[in-house]
């Protein structure tokens, strides 16, 4: 299973079931599309700590000092 797909599984199996807010679901997908940026859509499976790193790095240089995205 792709990146995307398991985030699109964890929107509809869970957040759309739970009664997410639109905001909530919204920020799923961004954080979707910015991994796939970052990391390209591989599958979930080979996911290693470095692609994490990696994704932790490219979303911590986007913060301004406020906090914002």
């Amino acid at each position: 299973m792709k990146i995307s797909e398991a985030f699109e599984l964890y929107k509809t199996n869970y957040l759309l079931i739970k009664g997410s807010s639109r905001r909530l679901l919204q920020d799923n997908s961004y954080v979707a599309e910015r991994m796939v940026d970052v990391l390209g859509d591989i599958e979930i499976e080979m996911l290693t700590m470095d692609d994490i790193a990696k994704w932790v790095a490219a979303i911590s240089e986007r913060v301004l000092p406020n906090g914002e995205v």
